[in-house]
């Protein structure tokens, strides 16, 4: 992470392909929180209650990466190799505290990590291991269809993960991938 922005709240979202855990966050200046809410919601199709890229076509894929890639946000993705050696668990715990200490240099004051529900626990032990007391970090789990700024870190961490082309379709929205190890 290179430039500083203020304020502005980070968006934290996994996806895991082959041998690799892939841990996306997506920097949203305050000032555009409400207008980008707006964008991503008019873009849900009508049996939808959100936009999971996994769940998307391949049409559709392409139709929002380039949507995605104009908004004002900066996407970070961490990418951690799991195996025998390196458990899911650890990789999360690895590329989570990475962005933790990438924020706090930038002062952003908030996370919102996508709910896993009942290892919601894990993310606060590692958070809590690596924040410091100043400045503020504040977190909170939230699920993707109340918080539709999850939908970006999701597709991200998804077009990252899947590499070739849309690696490459993901480029201008992303600004950096970084290999993270525990």
């Amino acid at each position: 992470m290179t430039a500083t922005i203020r304020p502005a709240v980070g968006f934290v979202d996994e996806s895991t392909r082959a041998a690799r855990y892939l841990l996306a966050c997506t920097i949203v200046e305050l000032r555009h929180l409400a207008d980008i809410r707006r964008e991503l919601a008019a873009l849900v199709l009508a049996d939808r209650q959100r936009i999971h890229f996994v769940k998307e076509s391949v049409a559709r894929r392409r139709q929002l990466l380039p949507t995605f890639n104009a908004l004002p946000q900066r996407t970070l993705v961490n990418v951690c190799p799991i195996g025998p050696a390196v458990t899911q668990h650890a990789a999360r715990a690895a590329c989570l505290a990475a962005f933790v200490r990438d924020l706090l240099a930038q002062q952003v004051e908030r996370i919102v990590l996508e709910s896993r529900h009942s290892m919601d626990h894990d993310d606060a032990r590692t958070i809590a291991a690596t924040r410091t007391p100043t400045p503020r970090l504040l977190y909170e789990h939230l699920v993707p269809a109340h918080e539709p700024l999850l939908w970006l870190p999701d597709a991200y961490a998804w077009a990252v993960g899947a590499g070739g082309d849309w690696r490459a379709r993901a480029a201008a929205g992303v600004d950096d991938v970084r290999t993270v190890r525990p």
